[in-house]
């Protein structure tokens, strides 16, 4: 269930580091739950990014705690705040000392074909330490989701090229050299097994909380029909990359 945080306080725009571009403006917020990146308050960002962090953490990416977060009549979108966490990952991936980073992102790539999400960089890639030799990337930023956000998301995502679900920028170039011949099949397998009941239930909870979506079950039916298809999706992206 995504949990409701009341807003204590919201500070300023939170401030990128070089060579990293916010797709949005998230803010920090202070809630009874803990310190919060928030997004929105407009309701289909809200819902996609809500939705589709759950979503990718149901495919078993590391996402960081997310929460509708609630001040007066406006709904945020709340991610929590990691400790220590480090937002550029770059040499993370070049050095190469450890194949899983590249492993790890590749699975992301497959989570945003499944979501037609769009904005994969090396600007909302984290990595936060673990207490152990090997660190952790936590995914965020899911509120381009074509599937989530829009009203019409079976046509919408099946006219999106596939070329634009392939990470942007360096990132894009980094996978492109270590991508291998076919998606992880790890994540395929567990997304192409996902029941109608497992998906509906986040939607409509977002739904919910969020007082009435009405593209809810329209984008539920998208993310089922994709998940059918997840291979011959990702493979197409692969293949073009």
């Amino acid at each position: 269930m995504i949990q409701v945080e009341e807003v204590l306080t919201i500070g300023p725009e939170a401030s990128a580091q070089a060579n990293v571009v916010y797709s949005t403006a998230p803010r920090q917020a202070e809630c009874h739950g803990g310190t919060y990146f928030i997004k929105g308050p407009d309701l289909d960002m809200v819902f996609a990014e809500v939705v589709g962090c759950e979503l990718a953490r149901l495919a078993g990416l590391l996402v960081p705690e997310v929460a509708i977060c609630v001040t007066g009549e406006e709904r945020y979108a709340g991610s929590k705040m990691l400790q220590n966490c480090i937002r550029d990952v770059s040499p993370w991936l070049r050095r190469n000392s450890d194949p899983e980073y590249i492993q790890d992102s590749l699975r992301a790539v497959v989570v945003d074909v499944w979501l037609c999400n769009t904005d994969r960089n090396l600007g909302n890639i984290l990595v936060s330490p673990s207490g152990q030799e090997r660190h952790k990337f936590y995914f965020i930023d899911f509120e381009k989701s074509v599937v989530l956000r829009s009203p019409h998301s079976f046509i919408e995502s099946a006219m999106k090229p596939d070329r634009e679900l392939w990470p942007s920028g360096d990132l894009g170039t980094i996978l492109r050299q270590h991508k291998g011949l076919i998606p992880p099949l790890d994540v395929i397998q567990r997304i192409h097994h996902f029941t109608n009941a497992e998906i509906t239930s986040i939607v409509n909870d977002a739904s919910l909380k969020l007082g009435g979506i009405h593209w809810a079950e329209n984008s539920a039916a998208a993310i089922v029909h994709r998940a059918s298809k997840i291979e011959e999706l990702a493979n197409r992206v692969w293949e073009l990359s």
